[in-house]
């Protein structure tokens, strides 16, 4: 891994956001006449009754679920690195998430994190976290200032380094590092060495 030639973008303000949940990709199934859905799982929704207790005949489509809100977001790009390896960014994202809750003292609940494909690659992704409460609190802004940011890069390096999971290698992850309960999709490619090999070289950039 070599971070030379990379450039570091980071911006903090206001803005909206979107939380959409594609059920892992498959999406909902809704009925339009009565509300009536599930996971699609390839095939027309089954025979059920409105709230009255009828029959109900109303067609069906395929939807993702989600909302919009205005609060504050911190967006981390490094523009010219790639990383194709499965999971890699999942464990950066969480792993500062969770460098940044214990650097700064924001409790876990008032934070989450995504990645943002800006320019329609994965391999290259945004890293944005934002406050989990509508209009915002100030708490990722505080990650953009120059100083907290290296807090959280140290905490997050130090945080990963003392777990145990995965063994020297640290092939893996637990609740102890990176995994919590709202991301549980990811669990099983979440991997600590991924942000120690990172992190470890970002701290001798800045």
């Amino acid at each position: 891994m070599d971070l030379d030639g990379i450039n570091i973008e980071i911006e903090a303000g206001n803005g909206r956001l979107a939380i959409v949940n594609n059920a892992g990709g498959k999406g909902f199934i809704i009925c339009e006449s009565c509300g009536y859905a599930r996971i699609f799982n390839g095939k027309p929704l089954p025979a059920h009754r409105t709230e009255f207790g009828k029959e109900c005949k109303g067609r069906s489509s395929r939807y993702s679920l989600g909302y919009e809100f205005k609060t504050d977001i911190f967006s981390l790009k490094f523009i010219g690195y790639h990383d194709k390896r499965k999971g890699f960014w999942e464990s950066l994202l969480y792993g500062l998430v969770e460098g940044a809750c214990r650097a700064l003292e924001i409790e876990r609940q008032d934070i989450d994190g995504t990645l943002y494909s800006y320019k329609g690659d994965p391999t290259s992704p945004a890293i944005v976290l934002f406050d989990d409460v509508p209009g915002g609190a100030g708490q990722v802004k505080r990650i953009a200032e120059e100083e907290n940011f290296k807090k959280v890069l140290e905490k997050t390096l130090k945080l990963m380094s003392s777990c145990e999971c995965g063994g020297e290698e640290g092939d893996s992850s637990c609740y102890g590092c990176l995994r919590n309960y709202t991301n549980q999709y990811c669990h099983d490619i979440l991997k600590r060495k991924y942000v120690i090999e990172f992190v470890s070289m970002l701290l001798n950039l800045i």
